[in-house]
């Protein structure tokens, strides 16, 4: 997972005294907060509202890990694409610039390790929007030329396995790509 500010990893270990089962590791300066489970625990005793909370925490990150597993197993490398670009995207790492241009500080590598793909592949997904005017890119940087708004993306629960996520310009500027998912 690529993680944006605010967000939080290792929450299994709040619920369950079982061991980690993953690791985390930073590419900038980070600030981390540490919430010990036992504090945790005594915080839910003492504001039981807050359980919804935290089970919508959960909820959502399980049904974003199951859509990228049909995605892994049904779905095209341009899916996958999307789909983890849409993930940075809300992340938190996306920068409105001046001029109404968008910044997010990924590059085709990371994008394809987050796409579980090759880079050969995203940036021909890259090129691809590069053409039609919606963004440009570099090895650490894709920069979107037109203003990102969160109206152009559904929620990824929402979507079935022959829909694209990303919705720039209602798709009109991606023919051909529901036909490839159906394809698959």
């Amino acid at each position: 997972a690529d993680l944006g500010p605010g967000e939080m990893f290792g929450e299994m270990a709040l619920i369950d005294t079982k061991t980690r089962s993953a690791n985390a590791f930073t590419v900038s300066d980070t600030e981390l907060v540490v919430l010990r489970r036992d504090d945790f625990m005594e915080g839910l005793k003492r504001q039981p509202e807050r359980v919804g909370t935290v089970l919508g925490f959960i909820s959502d990150r399980l049904r974003r890990t199951d859509e990228f597993a049909r995605l892994l197993a049904y779905g095209s490398a341009r899916q996958r694409i999307e789909f983890a670009l849409k993930g940075l995207l809300e992340s938190g790492r996306l920068k409105d610039r001046a001029g109404g241009t968008s910044l997010l500080r990924v590059g085709p590598a990371e994008l394809a390790a987050a796409a579980a793909t090759g880079t050969i592949e995203v940036i021909t997904f890259l090129d691809e929007l590069s053409e039609r005017g919606i963004c440009k890119y570099g090895e650490s940087r894709i920069e979107f030329l037109q203003p990102y708004k969160n109206s152009h993306l559904e929620s990824e629960t929402q979507q079935s396995i022959d829909q694209p996520v990303l919705g720039f310009a209602d798709n009109k500027d991606m023919p051909g790509l529901k036909q490839q998912a159906q394809n698959c």
